[in-house]
């Protein structure tokens, strides 16, 4: 866990690789560069087999197209549905709000709750499969939503979060 004040009043408790600056946008592709190889190898394929075939629009819109639109409604469809883990939290006294970063395999979403949204931050115990229980920090809203903070996220954490809100 990675402790950054991103300015004198604000406190973000986010994982490695999650950079404070560039948290105003809500879509960060995190996968681009391996959807483009994966979409543009049936072109390469394509070339090398048989140039003539890319001479017939028919083709290229067949084979590169329509793959390429499903795979974006699909990827679309799963960044809407699956938000991911929380990797992150930025809480901002001046404007009285908390950023929660959710990340999955595609996108980096925020979710911003004001201060007055939050009725408890407490630890609780999480098990896995095996029976295995750990520590972990959750955030309640009064919407009764649970945002599970990550491992890393400590008690201390948790006493200069509240300060930050007003809280201690």
């Amino acid at each position: 866990m990675r402790r950054v004040a991103a300015t004198r009043e604000s406190l973000v408790l986010a994982e490695d690789g999650i950079d404070p600056e560039r948290l105003g946008g809500s879509l960060m592709a995190r996968a681009a560069v391996p959807c483009v190889v994966g979409l543009s190898a049936p072109m390469l394929l394509a070339l090398l087999i048989d140039p003539a075939l890319l001479r017939h629009p028919q083709f290229v819109i067949t084979v590169v197209l329509i793959p390429l639109l499903m795979g974006a409604t699909a990827i679309y469809t799963y960044c809407v549905l699956v938000p991911g883990s929380v990797c992150g939290i930025v809480a901002d006294p001046e404007s009285r709000k908390v950023h929660v970063i959710h990340a999955n395999l595609f996108a980096t979403r925020t979710v911003v709750l004001p201060f007055e949204a939050i009725t408890a931050i407490h630890s609780v115990s999480s098990y896995d499969r095996d029976g295995y229980g750990e520590r972990r920090v959750e955030l309640v809203t009064r919407r009764n939503e649970r945002f599970l903070l990550p491992p890393s996220v400590t008690d201390a954490d948790v006493t200069i979060l509240k300060r930050a809100m007003g809280r201690a």
